[in-house]
């Protein structure tokens, strides 16, 4: 993703926002160049991850829910909903992983 982000705002045909300009009104540094600044602020846990560690932990999992990404902003996104159900592409597809966990009773 911050690759993505890197060519994006290098491209000449994505305009800059004000918030990368500097006080001259000339584009600033690219600040997604910088990959190890941003691991301190992405989440490197996958699903699968997080799912083993639940199972490490004393509560059950009272529901869990795959939320992608969807609204009228991103409308490809139903055509690909199935592709969302298959395991080894859930990561991709995923914007929010929504879980509950119970306390079992004493």
């Amino acid at each position: 993703m911050l690759n993505v982000a890197e060519k994006l705002y290098e491209s000449p045909g994505n305009p800059t926002s004000c918030y990368y300009l500097d006080e001259k009104g000339q584009k600033k540094p690219n600040p997604y160049a910088d990959h190890e600044k941003w691991n301190n602020y992405l989440n490197s846990m996958t699903i699968r991850r997080f799912n083993h560690m639940l199972k490490e932990l004393p509560f059950e999992v009272g529901h869990q829910a795959r939320i992608g990404f969807g609204g009228s902003t991103f409308k490809l996104s139903r055509l690909t909903r199935g592709l969302a159900k298959l395991p080894v592409l859930t990561e991709y597809f995923t914007s929010i992983l929504f879980t509950v966990l119970v306390k079992p009773e004493a």
